[in-house]
């Protein structure tokens, strides 16, 4: 009894040239984002590092850094151009809310400075 043996030569599976363009910019996009996220990471430990130094640096020579020491005080309705009859329409406004999003502003009905 003779077996025949038939050799089959087969030709190596063509590339796929996209999948392996899809994966390098996969890794490099990924490469990216991860660079981009040191980066953020490393400015915000630089930059919190410095303000703390400024701010030791600055209370010790008696600068305030408080927002509410530098805030003005109100200017009283008796010397306020603002506050004249025609113009206190344009600031008495309440805020429409649907839920937690302010839709808009919604203007109280004023005419000549008395509430309608």
């Amino acid at each position: 009894m003779t077996t025949t043996q038939t050799t089959e030569i087969t030709a190596p599976k063509p590339r796929r040239w996209w999948k392996l363009l899809l994966k390098a910019f996969g890794v490099g996009f990924l490469t990216l984002a991860l660079l981009g996220f040191v980066v953020v990471v490393f400015e915000n430990w630089r930059g919190r590092r410095a303000w703390e130094a400024y701010r030791v640096e600055a209370e010790s020579r008696g600068v305030v850094l408080q927002l509410s020491s530098m805030i003005p005080p109100q200017i009283p309705d008796s010397s306020n151009v603002a506050s004249i009859p025609m113009l206190s329409a344009l600031f008495d406004y309440h805020y429409k809310t649907n839920g937690e999003i302010h839709v808009m502003r919604q203007w109280r009905r004023v005419r000549a400075g008395i509430p309608i």
